[in-house]
């Protein structure tokens, strides 16, 4: 993977179609049509206005460069864009916009292609979205999210950030809160004992009883086969990464490179995932 992640402009945005209407969505996350340095034409995306510090943008940006390089269903374009305060404002309306996104007159959005699934919440509701998420863990993609999520501390894992694309097949989305809300930018990432929200609803589930030990045991066996990816795919992307961050961040780009690549590095090295889960 050698293509640099794209950092667009205020003309990559072409047109707002409308308001996003999702439980627990983002307040400003809306549908836009979008023009990515790959595609001519413009392209149905997905977009959300984000902390002015880039942050959660980078966030959102370094799962996605990994997520492809390890072979996941994503969508095929994203990027990072810098509108003005101005356009932001005309774009979701200046009753709903929120003033502290603004810095140096410019809001920063994460854009990412519209795929056509729902979240597992909208398809279910109530302890049936639950219990949906449950059964999907268990299957090939759904373990495969929760060794991504348990390697980058997602924080953010739940039924409204998990698309469902059919009974054995899920897409995850929304990543801003990967390494555990942590401020890479004020300081290292520390390493936790706190599992991800995958991993802590695999083990509330055995728990409860809602699933058996056989079960329990074949996710965590499932999560260690996807691991055995996340060190190439990792290698893939890490160029990528880096040149995102110092594009992004042009003081200390070195540093904040350092946290974020020694922590992945750490936690995609052979074995990890298996020290990590107690398998043998």
């Amino acid at each position: 993977m050698t293509t640099e992640f794209p950092l667009l402009g205020e003309h990559a945005y072409v047109a707002y179609i409308q308001k996003l209407d999702s439980m627990g969505a983002n307040s400003t996350t809306h549908i836009a049509e979008v023009r990515y340095p790959v595609q001519a034409a413009p392209v149905l995306s997905v977009v959300k206005f984000l902390d002015p510090n880039c942050l959660a943008a980078s966030n959102e940006a370094i799962a996605w460069l990994f997520l492809r390089a390890a072979g996941f269903v994503a969508p095929r374009h994203a990027a990072i864009l810098a509108l003005s305060a101005k356009k932001a404002r005309d774009v979701v309306g200046k009753k709903a916009f929120d003033e502290s996104l603004v810095t140096q007159d410019c809001v920063i959005a994460w854009a990412s292609q519209k795929l056509d699934f729902k979240s597992i919440r909208a398809y279910f509701a109530g302890t049936r979205a639950d219990a949906e998420w449950i059964g999907l863990l268990r299957t090939l993609h759904g373990a495969q999210i929760a060794a991504f999520d348990e390697v980058f501390l997602n924080a953010d894992r739940n039924t409204g950030n998990v698309l469902y694309s059919g009974r054995d097949s899920c897409i995850p989305i929304d990543h801003e809160q990967i390494f555990d809300h942590q401020d890479w930018i004020g300081g290292n990432i520390m390493a936790s004992t706190r599992d991800s929200d995958s991993l802590r609803v695999i083990k509330r589930a055995y728990d409860g009883g809602a699933l058996s030990l056989g079960a329990y045991n074949d996710i965590k066996n499932k999560m260690v086969h996807h691991a055995q990816q996340h060190e190439s795919a990792l290698a893939a992307c890490k160029d990528q990464i880096s040149k995102l961050i110092a594009k992004v961040f042009k003081d200390g780009s070195a540093t904040f490179e350092e946290r974020i690549l020694s922590f992945a590095a750490e936690r995609t090295a052979e074995h990890w995932m298996e020290t990590r889960l107690g398998v043998v």
